[in-house]
């Protein structure tokens, strides 16, 4: 009886500790707060905040004719360029550009001058 016991305890702290290892039941939850996903869905805002040497949020959905305004906290400039050359503006540390896209499609866009900033826009 004693050995039924100690097993039945012993399942129960497995599971236990599978599900907080997991998260909880969903096994969504991330504590951490470091979760990371490539298939992020475009975020619904029409401005971008250059910060860091990132472009927040860096894949954006918008329609088209909707102007765009990045914003440079940054104390170096940079630039907003189409991979396709549809668009290249400059943004000089601390100031604003906008840009119009009025053609729907995918976007892909990085800085000049530092080409390791990359992001999208999606024109509907």
């Amino acid at each position: 009886m004693k050995t039924i016991i100690i097993v039945v305890i012993v399942a129960v702290l497995a599971v236990a500790g599978y599900f907080l290892i997991k998260g909880g039941y969903g096994g969504s939850s991330n504590s951490s707060g470091n979760s990371k996903s490539s298939t992020q869905a475009p975020a619904e805002t029409n401005s971008v905040t250059i910060s860091n040497f990132a472009f927040n949020p860096n894949n954006i959905a918008i329609n088209a004719g909707t102007p765009i305004t990045f914003t440079n906290n940054d104390g170096a400039n940079h630039t907003v360029t189409a991979d396709n050359g549809k668009f290249d503006q400059a943004v000089s540390a601390g100031q604003t550009a906008t840009i119009t896209i009025t053609e729907p499609g995918t976007y892909s866009y990085h800085c000049r001058i530092h080409p390791s900033m990359k992001g999208t826009i999606t024109i509907r």
